[in-house]
């Protein structure tokens, strides 16, 4: 479920924001690593639209020129790191709303493409 994957990242991300200060005192840096989809093994069996994919070894590339410039927040591709960024930035009822849209339609499409697969599996459907 795309909850479980959604409430990780974003635990990561508070972690890192917590912990950072703790760490400054010692000179260890954080980074919070924002990654949109990678192409691997993982990704290969999805069903679903992956925006802005992008491979693994160019993903590689940034988190090392991200941490290498101290940068505390790597979130990468543009598309998916101004998604992110609008998600963070709206009032949670903005933001629920939007999520609970989005979960319907979901839902919807979800139900009328299993539907159409039950009609074509269907005996009458048959010639």
């Amino acid at each position: 479920m795309a909850a479980f994957y959604i409430a990780t990242k974003t635990a990561e991300l508070v972690f890192a924001q917590a912990i950072e200060a703790d760490l400054a005192p010692y000179g260890i840096g954080v980074s919070a690593i924002r990654p949109g989809f990678i192409a691997t093994d993982l990704t290969a069996d999805n069903k679903f639209p992956m925006p802005w994919i992008m491979s693994a070894e160019r993903a590689a590339r940034i988190v090392w020129n991200g941490i290498e410039r101290g940068r505390f927040e790597i979130a990468f591709p543009f598309g998916m790191k101004w998604a992110s960024w609008f998600r963070d930035t709206q009032p949670y009822f903005v933001f629920r709303w939007i999520n609970l849209f989005l979960g319907r339609k979901a839902a919807q499409a979800r139900a009328l493409k299993h539907a159409r697969a039950q009609d074509r599996s269907s005996p009458e459907a048959r010639p």
